[in-house]
């Protein structure tokens, strides 16, 4: 199923802009393979906070999980561990300011997990400067010719 998802992002290859155009339109049944993935695949975690543009996503996950979602407007209660969720890890600022806003609420990040991780851009390094698992369905480089998924050290799910 995840193939589904990662033929039509691979249709929007051509520009960066494009494929972050691709990403911001799909739709419930788009994310669905994603959702999937990630409700099957990642670890145990008590909460889902969701970055603007995975929010579709991440009720998805939490729904499947049986956990409630975090709200931007304040972290509950005395913490867990939370999975925060983004639809696409580039420069990892907008996580690593999630992460840090969770950690000082007293919230553990289990891991943060992204639909599409653009490898060439630092956000991984970033976050695992933190000792924070990342997670990505897709990864993308950046070529001369375009956008290609990552053959170089790709995430394998098969484990």
């Amino acid at each position: 199923m995840i193939e589904t998802f990662r033929q039509h992002l691979s249709q929007s290859f051509s520009s960066e802009a494009q494929l972050d155009g691709a990403v911001s339109g799909l739709s419930a049944l788009d994310w669905q393979p994603v959702a999937d993935l990630f409700a099957m695949r990642l670890p145990e975690f008590d909460a889902v906070y969701a970055l603007p543009g995975a929010e579709q996503l991440g009720a998805e996950i939490a729904q499947a999980r049986g956990v409630p979602e975090v709200s931007r407007s304040g972290w509950p209660g005395a913490g867990g561990e939370v999975l925060i969720l983004t639809s696409q890890l580039k420069d990892g600022q907008a996580e690593e300011a999630v992460f840090t806003q969770a950690r000082d609420s007293g919230w553990q990040v289990a891991l943060i997990a992204a639909a599409v991780e653009y490898t060439s851009l630092g956000g991984r390094a970033r976050l695992h400067s933190h000792d924070v698992p990342v997670r990505a369905a897709a990864q993308v480089a950046t070529t001369p010719g375009g956008l290609i998924f990552e053959r170089r050290a790709p995430e394998r799910w098969n484990h």
